[in-house]
């Protein structure tokens, strides 16, 4: 599976949270990247709101 250092560091982050009891994660990110909003969504499985 490839994996770029975009989705390492949001894994990293996810993982840090978690292990210090963090209930949710906010990410904000303009709406014309959407690359980035691509990659957000596969790290969380679509989870969104705008």
């Amino acid at each position: 599976m490839l994996m770029g250092i975009g989705r390492k560091l949001m894994s990293a982050a996810r993982e840090w949270a978690t292990v210090r009891g963090a209930e949710d994660l906010e990410l904000a990110v303009w709406t014309f990247n959407t690359a980035a909003i691509r990659m957000y969504e596969g790290v969380w499985h679509g989870s969104s709101s705008v």
